[in-house]
């Protein structure tokens, strides 16, 4: 094991600990000793003290008559509830990431575990010391949410260690791609549906303002069996957009837009007033289209029901794979849902 110090703290030991008190069964049963848990976990003597102290407080640790070291207390070891450490995306919490947690609490919930969630700071260190970190963490099992392209290294070195980890695919970035093992993705590459939603309403020019390549190739695969190619029919530089995009529809060069997130706000600034093209947008709030839609341009967004709807989806089956994880099971799953849908009739 490499001689690096962690950043391992006293409640980080101490829900290691609460790990082997869950698991310690109907007979006491003595822990190591504070130094040799000290030098398995990296951290002080007194760290690793401090959190035997707190759980002998709550009665889960125990010392017994006539025997040295610490035991865990058989009586008190059904109370223990399982800890789920969630590292987050550069912290951000959104919708996709509260209604994934809302799922997979019910769910975890309605098969019958007590659980508690921690969510854990990402450490700008070396794949192996933050590995190592996260597995010592005192968590039953970890929910990777959203990763980065740069997370691989580190994921796959716990799923060769078999730590139970799960991961959330970015689904912003499918282009990233996955972990070896037990990833979860809502599959947002509408490509398909976006064509299919402006070839309906007649369209054969349409513009693509979004970098999202994966999704523009999938596009324009459909407007190409129509026989209408749009290779060309592509801007995602915001600048470009606000210049070239009114000229368009002057000369009547276009006949709809569709947008991503991050160009929605300049795409709909760009557009004259009582623009009448069919205008394709991705989920979206009230408040966001408020904000940047001056000219009030009515557009159709992705059914942000069904997307909340497959966020839970998701949440509850990482749960199953969680519920697999605390009965001893090791989960190899690897799952993809569908993650978006246009309303139809609309627009």
């Amino acid at each position: 094991m490499p001689p690096y110090k962690t950043l391992l703290t006293t409640e980080s030991v101490r829900r290691y600990l609460l790990q082997i008190i869950a698991k310690s069964g109907t007979e006491p049963v003595r822990l190591e000793s504070e130094r040799d848990l000290a030098e398995k976990l990296r951290v002080s003597r007194v760290t690793v003290r401090r959190a035997m102290e707190s759980l002998k407080e709550s009665g889960l640790l125990m010392s017994l008559p006539g025997r040295k070291g610490t035991f865990t207390n058989p009586s008190a070891s059904g109370s223990v509830e399982h800890t789920v450490g969630i590292v987050i995306y550069h912290s951000y919490v959104g919708l996709i990431f509260s209604q994934f947690l809302s799922g997979l609490s019910e769910e975890l919930y309605s098969l019958g575990y007590n659980c508690s969630f921690t969510m854990l700071p990402r450490s700008e260190s070396t794949p192996e010391k933050e590995a190592f970190e996260l597995e010592n963490s005192g968590c039953d099992c970890i929910v990777w949410h959203t990763q980065t392209a740069d997370d691989f290294s580190v994921i796959n070195r716990m799923l060769a260690d078999n730590y139970p980890v799960l991961t959330i695919c970015n689904p912003n970035y499918p282009e990233w791609g996955h972990p070896a093992r037990n990833w979860y993705a809502l599959d947002m590459d509408a490509g398909t549906e976006i064509a299919a939603y402006f070839l309906e309403r007649g369209c054969t020019r349409p513009l693509f303002c979004s970098n999202e390549l994966l999704r523009f190739r999938s596009f324009a695969a459909k407007m190409k069996e129509e026989k209408i190619d749009v290779k060309n029919a592509v801007l995602s530089d915001p600048e470009a957009i606000r210049k070239t995009l009114p000229e368009l529809l002057k000369k009547k060069k276009i006949d709809g837009v569709y947008c991503s997130h991050r160009t929605l706000g300049t795409v709909l600034k760009a557009l004259p007033e009582g623009c009448n093209v069919p205008i394709l947008s991705p989920h979206s709030t009230d408040q966001e289209l408020k904000s940047c839609n001056p000219n009030g341009i009515p557009l159709v967004s992705f059914d942000r029901v069904f997307l909340q709807k497959q966020c839970r989806t998701l949440g509850a089956m990482i749960a199953r794979g969680i519920g697999q994880i605390f009965e001893g099971h090791t989960p190899h799953t690897d799952f993809r849902i569908k993650g978006f849908q246009i309303p139809t009739g609309k627009g």
